[in-house]
Order: C-alpha cells, then sequence, then structure tokens
C-alpha cells in the first residue's frame, strides 16, 4: 500500500522517515513521545482518544441521531451527513478499505433515505431533492436512490425531469450491469408519464 516500488529495506527507510515526520507533526516539543502516535517493530497507530476525525464525528452524531427524537434525529442526521464528503479512502483497494467503503456508505445512504423521508413528508421538496440528488450522486446504480429522486420530481411537478432521470438510469443500468432496470422503477416512470399527460402541452 504504501512505496510499492520499492525493496523491503528502502521501504522501511522510508517509513523510518514518514514516521520521524509524522512525530515532529503530532508530537511538537512539549508532547510526551507516544502520547499521539504509537510504533513498534510490527504495528503502527495512533491514540484514539488524542485525535479527532471526520469519520468519526459521522459515526457518533449518526449514533446520537439513532437514540435521539425525531426533530433531533432530524439535525444529528443531518449533521452527519455534512461531515461525508464522499467514498472513503476512494481509489485504494485493500480489503479492510473496500469493507469500510461499503460499511460507510451504508450508513450514509440509510442516513440520507430517513433525512429525506421527513423532508418529503413536511412538504420540504427543494431540501428532499437535494438530499435525493446526492444520494444518487454517491450510488449512481442504486435504483432506490432513482426511484425516489423521480418521485419527488413527479410531485414537485417536474415529471418530465422524472422521466430524462428513468432515461438516465436505463442507459447506466444497460451500460454497466447490461440489464434492464426493475420494475419498481418502471412503476414510478409509469406515474411520472401519467402525470405528464395531465400537463398542459407547453410544460411538457
Amino acid at each position: 500500500m504504501l512505496w510499492p516500488e520499492c525493496g523491503l529495506s528502502a521501504g522501511r527507510s522510508s517509513l523510518s522517515t514518514a514516521l520521524w515526520s509524522l512525530r515532529h507533526e503530532l508530537e511538537p516539543t512539549g508532547f510526551e513521545p507516544g502520547s499521539v502516535l504509537l510504533a513498534d517493530r510490527h504495528t503502527i497507530a495512533v491514540r484514539r482518544e488524542s485525535v479527532g476525525t471526520d469519520m468519526a464525528e459521522f459515526e457518533r452524531l449518526l449514533r446520537a441521531a439513532a437514540a435521539a427524537g425525531p426533530a433531533e434525529r432530524q439535525e444529528l442526521s443531518t449533521a452527519a451527513l455534512e461531515l461525508y464528503a464522499g467514498e472513503f479512502m476512494a481509489g485504494y483497494y485493500e480489503d479492510w478499505v473496500l469493507a469500510e467503503q461499503r460499511r460507510l456508505g451504508d450508513l450514509a445512504h440509510r442516513a440520507l433515505g430517513e433525512v429525506t423521508a421527513v423532508l418529503e413528508e413536511v412538504g420540504d421538496l427543494a431540501h428532499a431533492l437535494e438530499h435525493a440528488w446526492r444520494a444518487v450522486r454517491l450510488d449512481p446504480l442504486g435504483e432506490e436512490h432513482h426511484a425516489r429522486l423521480m418521485r419527488l420530481q413527479t410531485r414537485a411537478g417536474h415529471p418530465e425531469l422524472a422521466l430524462q432521470q428513468y432515461r438516465e438510469l436505463e442507459r447506466l443500468v444497460q451500460k454497466d450491469l447490461h440489464v434492464a432496470p426493475s420494475e419498481a422503477v418502471r412503476a414510478v416512470a409509469r406515474e411520472a408519464l401519467k402525470a405528464r399527460r395531465t400537463l398542459p402541452a407547453t410544460d411538457r
């Protein structure tokens, strides 16, 4: 993962140099050695209590949201989603990285779905659409995200956009998965088509 082009000896040397630089940055004068960075011949670690990360705070907020009442849950989930910037360690393909990508992505999509549903329920379609779009961008092949977006677009009075979104999903799943959209998504598209037929000709 680190310095794959180097041999064992050169890799160890590069690691030692990197650790020295990290200690210099993370444990400057006045900090006790080992108060942040832990390292021995076999492992390197950071003391959890000494640092904070967006992902740790993201998970903390979601745990708090799960234990909160409806209003606070929405606020905490929204705050958590503001910290989720996209796929964890994008471009790395080690097994543990892929597992974390899936786990964190699932948490984000679940929170997005819950927040969007509440926004839709209270009639805040503008913000519901923003969250639905974000879910589609994070997972372009996730049919449930496209279906939610299409339903919101139709409800907001833009069935033509919902039909465009269906065609985009159709293109994506055919290109990448060699399948057609599911019946559930096709049903949402049919509702959009029905809604479009009720619009004045100039709005279609």
